[in-house]
């Protein structure tokens, strides 16, 4: 068993970091790695299985193995540099689109084939020192081939995206001009999930689905193959304690334990424990303010707050999220003057008045608090 420098085993820590109900780390996984989802949220979708890279990059489609499983596979993202990053506001219908740089970028908004989406400014990108942040809520499921645009910023260039989707593998490229995402869902997705996808395809990492079958149908020895940014895995199944580790070449190897009477769901979910299991993320905390947890708070104290491993894990108001800054709303007077090049007044349109005063709201995120970018952290007293 592995050790940190001090002698202790790292499976101690993670036992602290898994959280058994979301069956993840709560830090994620780490970014050389991926990320096994089910949709708990909607039961029509319990035996499909999503394998999400945590980073960017060209990787090898998710395959059934030489002693093949029997199920399913499909690619629902394809790999792609997006210089932006989607993140999930908690259990709901609502993802955020944040640029990677800073700059003044086109609105994110519909295409001429309408998604049905809602897109609202949450921060407008300035050349100075703010990044474009869009809020998209997804009213439901979008037609095939329709998408949206956004732009985001690489060294300084804009670059113009649109994401378009298939339902159920149908669907045809809109090509409006710009590089094109591809999100391929299902007809039973709900809004919840498929919006975590979205968000996820905003990061432009591959995303692969494995849809399983009950043990009744598998054999032990069995596997599936995937690949994430850093290394090459392969899952394979025992079946009432028995079955022998096909032990591919160039692969680390995830057993899961099956018993004969576990239904598809069963398989999946167990293969989902077995996935996020491997590897675990500790919290990086560097450059973030500190924000004491309340676990019943509500309103802006609970808003806004994303997993810190970024593809997923603890969203909302939950310990280790981090939030978006935020200005309290406010209003500056303006009080009228001259304008020394044409000596025009401010006046009313009828005659001249006193100087006008007038309010005008000065920031775009305007909030009910003023914040910096925080992370939830709970406070312990040790004696």
């Amino acid at each position: 068993e592995e050790v940190s420098p001090a002698g202790i085993p790292y499976s101690r820590l993670f036992t602290k970091l898994f959280d058994t109900t979301l069956k993840y780390p709560v830090y994620g996984t780490g970014l050389d790695y991926s990320s096994a989802i089910i949709s708990d949220s909607n039961p029509t979708s319990e035996t499909i299985l999503d394998i999400t890279n945590n980073t960017q990059g060209t990787v090898a489609a998710t395959v059934d193995g030489s002693t093949a499983t029997g199920f399913t596979f499909k690619t629902v993202v394809t790999s792609l540099v997006t210089y932006a990053k989607g993140y999930k506001d908690g259990n709901g219908d609502q993802l955020y689109l944040v640029n990677d740089e800073v700059g003044v970028v086109t609105a994110t908004a519909d295409g001429a084939a309408p998604t049905g989406f809602t897109f609202t400014t949450y921060q407008l990108g300035t050349a100075d020192n703010l990044p474009e942040i869009t809020e998209i809520i997804v009213t439901g499921l979008p037609p095939a081939s329709s998408y949206f645009t956004f732009e985001s910023f690489d060294s300084g260039s804009p670059q113009s995206f649109y994401m378009w989707f298939k339902i159920d593998g149908t669907g045809t490229d809109p090509a409006p001009g710009g590089t094109g995402i591809l999100v391929d869902l299902n007809s039973t997705d709900d809004v919840t999930y498929a919006a975590q996808k979205i968000a996820n395809a905003c990061w432009g990492v591959q995303i692969s689905e494995v849809t399983c079958n009950a043990a009744s149908t598998l054999s032990g020895g069995e596997f599936f193959e995937f690949t994430a940014t850093g290394n090459d895995y392969y899952v394979w199944y025992t079946k009432d304690g028995t079955g022998t580790d096909p032990a591919p070449s160039g692969r680390v190897g995830l057993e899961v334990a099956l018993v004969s009477s576990d239904t598809a769901a069963d398989v999946a979910d167990k293969s989902r424990i077995a996935i996020n299991s491997f590897s675990y993320a500790v919290p990086d905390m560097r450059r973030y303010f500190v924000r004491g947890w309340d676990s019943g708070a509500t309103g802006a104290e609970s808003s806004f707050r994303f997993p810190q491993s970024g593809i997923f894990g603890f969203s909302g108001n939950n310990m280790g999220t981090w939030q978006l800054s935020a200005n309290l709303s406010h209003r500056h007077t303006i009080v009228g003057y001259e304008d020394p090049q044409s000596t025009a007044v401010i006046t009313s349109a009828v005659r001249v008045q006193p100087p006008i005063q007038e309010d005008a709201v000065t920031n775009y995120d305007g909030n009910t608090e003023a914040r910096s970018v925080n992370v939830h952290v709970k406070f312990i007293i040790k004696y």
